[in-house]
């Protein structure tokens, strides 16, 4: 390859173009070196024991005092003692990023002599995978030279027939058309050599490597551990695609008895479900036991004293350790290094740790801003799609509800899966459930507020996005080609309180001189000046100012989405509030606590008028919520609108309404700054936040019925029989129409058709 960049480097230079015949010319010059002499180059050291060496540097640096109780809780042990001697193990422990799955992997491999570990292709650059570097080189290319040479030979085969046909052809056609028990192989020839059963690295039968397994013994056993298994997105591997890579790896150490256990993020679906289908051989092998190690099963995040210390600054001591045992271990260590108190409020303590902790994490893992929407909404505790756990920190779920979810370190995170007696290309989870059907889902943010915090960068979740910016892209072309933008799009019919959560949720993580600023961002307008700016400008007194602002920040103070009778357990008072979608289950939209109680409600419908305007602002100003166990009037109110008609008056309203209080305005327009008033009209002192979309501003312009996200056919049926057209653009939920549109006739029933015929087909999420 020296030789020919060369050679084109001076045909370059010389002005003249290099035709195919001198290409091949120059190729045959070249003497290309057998591979059993690459890969002897490769593994001339001891490359597996100055690796374990290595890792056992690695754990001691990061586990210290721990690393005792990290042995006791890796489940890897105790899932490769208890599989039987005439068993094959093939496990898939599957979690995202952070949660200790490599760890786990070090950690075993540095205890057992008997055991390779390495990546799945190339490139690799985290600290832990640069010590498995040699090998990792070594076993991928011993596995390029044996995928190179099938692939050559069959499409010598096919070179009269004009298909050829894909990868996963490729290799069955391979396995089907030679004897793979006879025939050699360079990767278990590399295995051997780094297990000091060969002096070279030079190509083996399975017969060869099975008589390994039989000379250590019943008790012992050949582990191969294969880290960072993400066919979709991998595109570090050099021959052939990344799940025939995966099946080669499988079917061949099935073959020879050697134990498989694959670390990734998304990949079960694929692993079992794709390449299971494809696998003659794999199927017809009644002794390999199939599991999954979900993240449940991984150890919690073992904490130092100080690390304990420095993150009980951040969140009440007496919940500290159920959020411990809940959040990613990774964010978790990584918050308690950055946590620097400087005398504020406990809630700007977490807000500043966060924020230099998303900078860290960005360096590592690179978070999809479609699935932090997602994890935004109020509805993230449904279920979502798996492709979550390798764009951001939700978890697997193999228990069919989350209630029925073990905690973290437990052995029931274990699940023995089986294959389907009438079909054996369906992979079942011991409920039954088809592994390709398997979820996942976000842990409730007040179980988790660390990695909450860490994806709410400050307000900034989306780096240089606005959130109306990203709920365009998802309403777009985002979700028919993005499983993570459409677990966002399908979450909520009524489009703009879901977004209005969204952005109260988001810009409550902001500094709380902030808030108004990044909450006109999110919404599309530039506003620059901080909340004592906006404030004076409405001509305010200063003992005014001060007192509005606390409002602001104690009712608009770190917010998380909860569910309703979430709320008993919501209790940090002094670092988060919540925000609860009522759907008008109360006669309001949402309801909202920080230090200060606030309401919600969001109406999508044509500009609202002077009657309409009063009708709805005495409503909302007189909603009660529960504080300390009894009703009470909130003190704050959000009413979020597409537009108001030019002649409503808002101070005309409030008077009109009875609203009683001594209100404080803030009032944004679309594409406009914030406008601050005064309009005293009783003794207490409340404040009204007015937010105008606009009118024409999408997604919440009127569109066709086909783009409106819906839940399930039961949910249309049930509309279809109990609701009118006129029902709905009265209730301000669904509007599928903008003014100029006329309703289609019979839209229901071919939207009803549409969403049967999706599901019948099996499309990801359903709808």
């Amino acid at each position: 390859l020296g030789i020919l960049s060369k050679q084109l480097r001076i045909a370059e230079a010389d002005g003249y173009g290099v035709s195919t015949e001198r290409l091949k010319a120059i190729i045959r010059k070249i003497e290309w070196p057998a591979p059993t002499t690459v890969l002897d180059e490769l593994s001339k050291t001891d490359t597996v024991g100055q690796a374990r060496f290595a890792v056992e540097e690695f754990l001691k640096e990061t586990l210290t005092s721990r690393r005792t109780d990290f042995q006791r809780l890796n489940p890897l042990d105790a899932l490769i003692r208890r599989t039987e001697s005439h068993q094959h193990l093939v496990a898939m422990l599957e979690a995202c990023s952070g949660s200790g799955k490599s760890l786990c992997a070090a950690d075993y491999f540095a205890r057992h002599t008997n055991t390779v570990y390495f990546l799945f292709g190339y490139g690799q650059t985290q600290p832990l995978y640069c010590k498995m570097v040699n090998i990792t080189s070594a076993l991928n290319r011993a596995i390029d030279f044996d995928l190179s040479d099938i692939a050559r030979k069959v499409l010598q085969c096919s070179a009269d027939s004009a298909q050829v046909g894909n990868d996963l052809d490729v290799l069955e056609q391979r396995f089907r058309n030679d004897d793979g028990m006879t025939r050699e192989w360079y990767f278990l020839g590399m295995i051997g050599k780094l297990l000091n059963k060969r002096a070279t690295a030079s190509p083996v039968s399975i017969a060869t490597a099975r008589g390994w397994v039989n000379e250590i013994g019943p008790d012992q056993k050949i582990v191969v551990l294969l880290d960072e298994a993400i066919p979709v997105q991998h595109g570090t591997t050099k021959i052939l695609g990344s799940v025939p890579r995966l099946l080669f790896i499988r079917r061949l150490l099935a073959a020879a008895d050697i134990h498989l256990v694959m670390m990734g993020t998304n990949t079960l679906m694929l692993n079992f479900g794709t390449a299971a289908q494809a696998a003659e051989e794999s199927r017809s092998c009644p002794n390999v036991q199939l599991v999954c190690v979900s993240s449940r099963a991984l150890p919690p995040f073992l904490d130092t004293k100080e690390q304990f210390h420095n993150l009980s600054l951040l969140l009440p001591k007496s919940l500290l350790r159920p959020i411990l045992n809940e959040t990613n271990p990774w964010l978790a260590s990584e918050l308690a290094c950055n946590v620097h108190p400087n005398g504020k409020r406990q809630a700007c303590h977490l807000n500043q740790a966060a924020v230099t902790t998303r900078q860290l994490v960005n360096l590592r893992k690179k978070l999809s801003k479609y699935s932090l929407y997602a994890a935004f909404q109020s509805a993230t505790h449904s279920d979502c799609s798996q492709a979550q756990l390798f764009h951001s920190f939700a978890c697997l779920n193999l228990w069919g509800s989350q209630s029925s979810t073990p905690e973290k370190g437990d052995r029931a995170g274990v699940l023995l899966l089986s294959r389907d007696e009438n079909d054996h290309k369906l992979i079942k989870t011991p409920n039954g459930q088809d592994i390709r059907r398997v979820k996942a889902f976000f842990v409730p943010a007040w179980k988790d507020p660390i990695a909450f915090a860490i994806c709410a960068n400050g307000g900034r979740p989306f780096s240089e996005e606005s959130a109306l910016a990203v709920l365009q892209q998802i309403c777009g072309e985002a979700h028919l080609h993005d499983p993570t933008a459409l677990d966002a799009f399908k979450r909520d019919g009524n489009m703009l309180e879901s977004f209005i959560a969204v952005v109260l949720v988001i810009a409550s993580w902001a500094s709380p001189d902030h808030f108004l600023q990044v909450l006109a961002w999110h919404l599309g307008n530039t506003d620059e000046r901080d909340v004592n700016a906006i404030l004076q400008q409405g001509g305010l007194s200063a003992a005014r100012c001060e007192t509005t602002s606390q409002q602001i920040a104690r009712a608009f103070r770190n917010l998380v989405p909860i569910l309703e009778g979430e709320e008993p357990n919501v209790r940090f008072p002094q670092t988060m509030g919540y925000l609860r979608r009522c759907k008008d289950s109360e006669r309001m939209d949402g309801a909202g606590r920080g230090g200060t109680g606030s309401v919600l409600e969001c109406k999508k419908r044509l500009p609202i008028g002077p009657v309409d305007l009063t009708t709805i602002l005495a409503l909302l100003t007189s909603r009660k919520i529960t504080r300390t166990g009894q009703q009470k009037n909130a003190t704050v109110a959000v009413l979020a609108v597409t537009s108001l008609a030019p002649t409503s008056n808002v101070t005309d309203s409030l008077i009109t309404g009875n609203c009683s209080g001594d209100w404080v305005i803030l009032h944004l327009k679309k594409e406009q700054k914030w406008n601050c008033s005064r309009v005293p009209n009783g003794p207490q002192k409340k404040l009204l936040v007015l937010l105008e979309v606009g009118q024409d501003t999408m997604p919440f312009k009127g569109t066709r019925p086909e783009a409106s996200p819906v839940d399930s056919v039961e949910h249309l049926s049930e509309k279809l029989s109990t609701t009118t057209l006129e029902d709905e653009r009265e209730d301000g939920a669904w509007e599928p129409f903008g003014a100029e549109q006329q309703p289609r006739s019979g839209w229901w029933r071919g939207l009803v058709r549409k969403a049967f015929q999706d599901n019948v087909a099996g499309r990801e999420g359903g709808w």
